[in-house]
């Protein structure tokens, strides 16, 4: 996948766009309480938030294409994560 921070948008490798992340409150993952083994809720916004660090590019579009309000939450270090500075 790839990120772009600037536009906080993610792609898949070939450059479909998954979903722009927006998260107004900034709630750290460690604070969230447990869901499921991927996933925390976040008391903020009553969301559940999906890490998706190792999932195929497949499997994140999948989920973003089921629910247009998925959140998820992505580390920059992860393997499967190229980070993109400029517009795809």
């Amino acid at each position: 996948m790839k990120f772009n921070p600037s536009t906080k948008r993610l792609y898949t490798d070939d450059n479909v766009l998954i979903k722009q992340l927006r998260c107004p409150r900034n709630v750290r993952w460690e604070l969230m309480s447990d869901v499921a083994s991927r996933q925390r809720h976040c008391a903020f916004c009553e969301r559940n938030i999906t890490d998706i660090q190792g999932l195929a590019d497949a499997e994140v579009l999948a989920i973003a294409q089921q629910d247009k309000n998925a959140c998820f939450k992505l580390e920059l270090n992860d393997e499967n994560i190229e980070v993109i500075n400029h517009h795809v």
